[in-house]
């Protein structure tokens, strides 16, 4: 009888959400990435992206956002799945884990899936949370958190079957809602105010006419309310008395948006490119505490990965999640960075694989070992990667230094009850250099009880916590606490040390044809035996 053994060779690498706030904690700010079935959790620092936790669900995310409770200090995340479960997740900051603090299923046993996009969003104030599977009918969930009871659904019928986009508006009296309808010939863009105790619509409070491409809505968080549209041609601010638009250059469609304040929002393309949207505003002679937008502008920043989510991090600097290739950490320049008049700096990119088109298993050694070629990414993100089982390696940071002959880390108590290495020997012709850790900062130290006028053969940590430095002249003991210089033994008549091996607690050396084996004692060496071998001996080893 034969089994079959599955296992996931690789994680999932193409990123299709990613969402920005304080999840783990009120002083963190976090980026939270869905690839696939995973979520991965990062903190934001100023040296860069720092992975915090990788979680993995049992389904594949289909909408995620981040809220903040009230009368919380963190926010909470929300995730909706192609399967049609919903569950709400917190982080414990005390015992680092995540809790699930609401679940439910939404499926529903009639009704015809919606072909265009599933939605998931919940209201400003985190009152309702709205969710759009089936064509015609939102799905109402009222926010409640810790009741040890599964979400349940309420089903709200909408007055038009093929909805493109759906989101709740800011500064309503009334969870209100905004969506896309597609009709015959054209497109609508219609506002509901929602009657929770009726489970229905109540009576459209503002409509527009927009463009028949038009895909996306982004809600402002003015006081003035309204939205913007973002069509194929142009992309237009609406609210319930007036429109201003700002047209768009031909080329690829917009297809992802990510809010940097209330007036600033960034929007990608289908090939790549990154736009600035501004919303200047001034206020209402009646009434001064209420804004007015008068105009819109868009400005080109530059190209970087196909987006397929935006996030703003801090300080110019953006996460762009790609499905289409390697997503990409970039930074906002208010100065052009290159001769194109590109304002996009790089700083990192996060390799992905998807969607893969095909593949093929070759043996590129041809050692009997195949590796897979796959075709990856799309449209300019297009590429062959080749896939190998193997460990992977992440530079965190490097050091230019030339003619080194050796490196050696070892670990010195100057750290009370830090078992980490926090010193690196450094040997090059004729000198050593000693560089000592200090949290995330290395500074060249100089400690007395080793030699640095020397070439060094071996360094390292051995028994009775005690450090020893072999040179070509000597071997030197050394107190691992004091760092001062214990005991010495030097070869007889001047000569050289050729060659050396070392254990916690044996030393084996040679001098041209004589080795030396020595075990290492309490504050002292003890010179156990001497062999002559019949020729200079080259290499030497003891395990």
């Amino acid at each position: 009888m034969s089994y079959n053994y599955l296992v996931t060779a690789q994680k999932p690498t193409a990123a299709t959400h990613s969402v920005t706030g304080h999840f783990t904690s009120p002083r963190d700010l976090n980026l939270i990435v869905a690839k696939g079935n995973r979520l991965e959790i990062h903190t934001v620092t100023a040296e860069g992206l720092v992975a915090v936790l990788d979680v993995g669900l049992y389904g594949k995310v289909a909408c995620l956002q981040l809220f903040h409770p009230p009368s919380e200090q963190q926010d909470s995340l929300f995730v909706l799945t192609a399967k049609y479960h919903v569950c709400i997740l917190s982080y414990d900051e005390a015992s680092g884990d995540i809790i699930t603090r609401a679940y439910g299923d939404v499926k529903s046993r009639v009704g015809k899936s919606t072909e265009i996009q599933m939605i998931g969003m919940i209201d400003p104030d985190c009152k309702v949370i709205g969710i759009h599977i089936y064509s015609g009918l939102l799905k109402i969930i009222p926010l409640e958190l810790d009741s040890g009871q599964e979400l349940r659904a309420m089903d709200i019928r909408l007055d038009d079957i093929f909805v493109v986009d759906l989101t709740f508006l800011h500064g309503c009296k009334t969870p209100t809602i905004a969506y896309i309808a597609e009709l015959k010939d054209t497109r609508q863009l219609k506002v509901f105010p929602l009657a929770l105790n009726e489970l229905e619509l109540k009576q459209c409070c503002w409509q527009h006419n927009i463009e028949p491409c038009s895909s996306i809505i982004i809600p402002t968080p003015l006081s003035c309310g309204g939205c913007v549209v973002v069509g194929m041609e142009t992309i237009t601010y609406y609210n319930k008395d007036y429109y201003k638009p700002v047209p768009l250059a031909k080329g690829g469609v917009m297809q992802c948006y990510g809010k940097v304040d209330s007036h600033r929002y960034l929007v990608g393309d289908t090939t790549g490119k990154l736009f600035m949207l501004f919303l200047q505003c001034e206020e209402r002679m009646s009434d001064l505490s209420e804004e007015t937008v008068t105009d819109l502008k868009l400005q080109l920043l530059g190209e970087a990965a196909i987006g397929k989510s935006l996030s703003y991090l801090d300080n110019g600097v953006v996460f762009i999640a790609s499905s289409f290739g390697d997503s990409q950490l970039v930074k906002l320049s208010t100065e052009p960075t290159d001769a194109s008049g590109s304002f996009v700096q790089i700083l990192d990119s996060y390799t992905g694989l998807g969607p893969i088109i095909d593949m093929a298993a070759v043996d590129l050694t041809r050692q009997g070992y195949d590796q897979l070629i796959t075709c990856s990414g799309a449209g300019k993100e297009g590429s062959l990667r080749i896939i190998r089982n193997g460990i992977g390696i992440n530079e965190l940071a490097s050091i230019d230094l030339s003619n080194i002959k050796g490196v050696w880390a070892l670990r010195t108590s100057s750290r009370d009850g830090d078992e980490m290495n926090n010193t690196l020997v450094l040997s090059f012709v004729g000198q050593t250099r000693i560089l000592l850790l200090n949290d995330e900062e290395v500074e060249e130290a100089d400690l007395g009880g080793f030699s640095d006028s020397e070439q060094t053969f071996f360094a390292g940590n051995v028994v009775h916590d005690q450090l020893v430095q072999v040179t070509m002249t000597t071997i030197r003991m050394i107190d691992a606490d004091g760092l001062n210089l214990i005991c010495e033994w030097k070869p007889a008549s001047g000569r050289n040390i050729s060659t050396v091996a070392c254990n916690r607690e044996q030393i084996v050396v040679a001098i041209g044809r004589d080795v030396h084996y020595l075990e290492i004692g309490d504050g002292v060496f003890k010179d156990v035996s001497l062999v002559t071998m019949e020729h200079e001996v080259a290499c030497i080893d003891i395990t």
